[in-house]
């Protein structure tokens, strides 16, 4: 079967605008992922501000494989320290630190709570999207470098081209 360049990449319709549109939503993204990753350590800069040491819990920036979130973690050393879900039913850590704090800081920690959850979810979303954005620009590289060494002398495809390595 001979299929004509004209049935190549080059009439392709991806899901960016021209070519480098990728590219600039990789830098779009780039930077709003250092917006938010700002964003988590002004929050954390706050509720030390709010709540002075020794508070029995505080927020922290954690860096992880799939980015970095702000989370609750306890007071202690050595590794004694537990990272815990402020509304979790089934955590002793948010109920000793909600027993511990006085009830009127509730609204408060309240508002930290639902401000760290915007903020995870934002920079969840924005990793992900540039991890995504990130492996389609690899692939078009690979499908490109394929359709330039497949390409014979009459236009059509040569079932001897090398698939492309990664």
């Amino acid at each position: 079967m001979n299929v004509s360049g004209r049935d190549t990449l080059k009439g392709f319709k991806g899901p960016f605008k021209g070519k480098g549109g990728a590219e600039r939503r990789l830098e779009e993204l780039e930077i709003e992922i250092f917006s938010v990753r700002e964003r988590m350590k002004n929050l954390v800069a706050r509720y030390k501000a709010t709540f002075r040491a020794p508070a029995p819990a505080y927020l922290t920036t954690h860096s992880r494989e799939a980015g970095v979130a702000v989370r609750w973690r306890t007071r202690g050393r050595n590794g004694r320290q537990y990272h815990f879900d402020l509304l979790d039913p089934d955590s002793d850590h948010a109920r000793i630190f909600l027993r511990v704090m006085p009830r009127e800081t509730w609204p408060v920690l309240l508002q930290f709570e639902m401000e760290r959850l915007a903020l995870n979810l934002e920079a969840s979303l924005a990793e992900h999207e540039r991890r995504r954005v990130r492996a389609y620009i690899a692939a078009m590289h690979a499908a490109r470098q394929f359709e330039k060494s497949a390409l014979d002398a009459e236009g059509g495809f040569s079932l001897d081209a090398q698939l492309p390595s990664r």
